[in-house]
This record gives structure tokens, C-alpha cells and sequence, in this order.
């Protein structure tokens, strides 16, 4: 016989062995619940990375210069010379970006600076026009007042929008930042495209938020992310790398052309944002009213009346 006394086990001891045996289960499935959250989150990052690495059909480069002092500039009466290459050339635009599609030259980029360097907020317009590298015209995107008042009216907050002309079709496409929530999400604009079978496609403009740069997600109406618009951070005047991921969208030019406009008017964003603030002040506070230019009236035309 030890000369330690064997202690007898009271209910005391059983109760609070079951505790201690419930806790260390408690805490074994926590860890566990931890790993598999973990490893839920990691399986998502890599399902969302698997649908971003996708074929990429169409690369294009939307490169805006940070200063007038360039090339294009250079020359001896280069308005009449681009001029007579196509109406759409003003004698107040400026060159202000290259395109590339596939690292090759597509096309230029011009700014009509005197309408947008306006001081009455009113007035001010801003049109960015899309030619080719010998300065045949491709495209005109235009902030429209009108609507933009409209929607920013209605819905209280600020919503741009845009009106796309592109050469090579008889529509008109109106991209337009629409309201969602919850507003910490980012901004959301919206597009839609009719081909000549009178087939109708939506598409959304989806801002990623908290990244560097002005980044963007261009979904289908399945939610399918068919392009990505990824701005650069550190270019000085603006760079902007669209990357097509659709065959077929990849070869509409209208849809790609569409996707080159909104990306050229990325930098002047937040200025835009101001200005249309400033002209609902100017309505509202002062009771002024918008006079529409006139390229800007004649879209509310009735297009059935013009044809009889």
C-alpha cells in the first residue's frame, strides 16, 4: 500500500471533467469551422481568378497624353489638312491620345479643349472624338446635359451620361451611370446594343473598387464578365487596357469602338462629376435655365417624323 492516500472521485470531479471535455470540443470545432472558412475563401479567390483567366479575343490600349507637346501637333496648318479629311475635325480640337488594338496603331483620339475649358458650367461640353491614325473620323462620344440633369434629378445623385457615335452603324449608343445599392459597391453605367436583326443586348460597366487605377468589369445581361477596362495608376496622362474575352463581341465594332469612348473619358471622370453638380446648382439655387447646344437638341428629334 503507497503511503499516498488514493483520492475517491467525487461528482464534482466527473462534472468538471465534462466541461473541460466540452470546451476542448467546442474549440476543436471552431478551429476547424476556421480552416473551412479559410479554405471556402481561398477556393473562391481561385474560382473568381480561373474566370479572369480567360482567352483574351481582343487587347486594346487607350493612351492619353499628359501634355500638348507632341507630333501631332507639329505641322503647318494641320487643322484644314484634317479637315478635309473629314467634318468631324474642329479647328478647337487637340490630339490627345493613341489606340492600339493588338499592339498595333488603330487610331487617334482629339478633345475639342475650347468647349470644355468654358467657364459657365452651362455652357461647358465635353465631346471626345475617335479618327483613324490618318485622321478619317470612327467615333464621337458627347456628355449629354439633358439627360444627365434628368436622371441626377430623379434619382439625387450625380449620373453622367453619354451618347456614342460610331461610323460604321446607324445607332445611337447612350452609356449611363445608373443608381444602385448599396452605394459603398461603386459605380455602375449601363450600355445597350441593336445589330441589324434588331437583336437587343444589355451590358453593365461594373467599377471595382479599392483597387490603384480606374478599373472595370463589362458584364453580359448573364452576369458573364466578357471585358475588362484596367486604368493604369502611375501613367501621368492616362492609360487604360481594355481586354476582350467574348469571340464574337470581340469582333463587333461597335461594341469594342463603344469600349474605347467610355475609356477615353475615365480622366476627366470626377471632373465631369463636378461639373454636372454645378449645373444642377446653377438650376436649382440660382433658377437658371439649360439651354441644350444644338447637336445636343437635335437627338430629341422624332426620327419617324424626319423620314416622311
Amino acid at each position: 500500500m503507497n503511503s499516498e492516500e488514493i483520492r475517491e472521485i467525487t461528482p464534482e470531479d466527473i462534472d468538471e471533467g465534462r466541461e473541460q471535455s466540452v470546451r476542448e470540443k467546442r474549440k476543436r470545432e471552431k478551429n476547424q469551422s476556421r480552416i473551412e472558412t479559410e479554405e471556402d475563401k481561398e477556393a473562391q479567390k481561385l474560382i473568381e481568378e480561373k474566370k479572369l483567366r480567360k482567352t483574351v479575343y481582343k487587347k486594346i490600349i487607350v493612351d492619353l497624353r499628359g501634355t500638348k507637346f507632341h507630333t501631332d501637333e507639329w505641322g503647318i496648318k494641320l487643322d484644314q489638312q484634317r479637315q478635309s479629311k473629314s467634318r468631324q475635325w474642329t479647328k478647337d480640337m487637340d490630339t490627345i491620345g493613341d489606340v492600339k488594338i493588338n499592339n498595333k496603331a488603330w487610331g487617334k483620339l482629339g478633345i475639342r479643349e475650347e468647349k470644355w475649358k468654358k467657364v459657365d458650367p452651362l455652357k461647358k461640353r465635353f465631346v471626345m472624338k475617335l479618327f483613324t491614325n490618318s485622321f478619317y473620323w470612327r467615333g464621337t462620344i458627347e456628355f449629354l446635359q439633358g439627360e444627365s440633369v434628368l436622371l441626377s434629378y430623379v434619382t439625387n445623385e450625380n449620373c453622367p451620361v453619354y451618347m456614342c457615335n460610331i461610323s460604321t452603324s446607324l445607332n445611337l449608343v447612350r452609356i449611363r451611370r445608373l443608381p444602385h445599392k448599396p452605394r459603398f459597391r461603386g459605380e455602375v453605367f449601363g450600355f445597350e446594343l441593336v445589330d441589324d436583326n434588331g437583336i437587343h443586348n444589355v451590358f453593365m460597366i461594373d467599377d471595382k473598387r479599392f483597387t490603384l487605377g480606374s478599373d472595370w468589369y463589362v458584364k453580359d445581361v448573364h452576369k458573364n464578365i466578357v471585358a475588362i477596362i484596367n486604368g493604369k495608376f502611375f501613367n501621368v496622362g492616362g492609360r487604360y487596357d481594355i481586354e476582350i474575352y467574348d469571340k464574337k463581341l470581340a469582333s463587333n465594332k461597335e461594341f469594342f469602338s463603344t469600349l474605347i469612348l467610355f475609356a477615353s473619358t475615365l480622366r476627366w471622370h470626377k471632373d465631369i462629376k463636378k461639373l454636372l453638380k454645378k449645373v444642377m446648382y446653377e438650376i436649382r439655387r440660382k433658377n437658371q435655365t439649360l439651354k441644350l447646344q444644338e447637336s445636343e437638341a437635335d437627338l430629341y428629334l422624332n426620327p419617324r417624323k424626319m423620314n416622311y
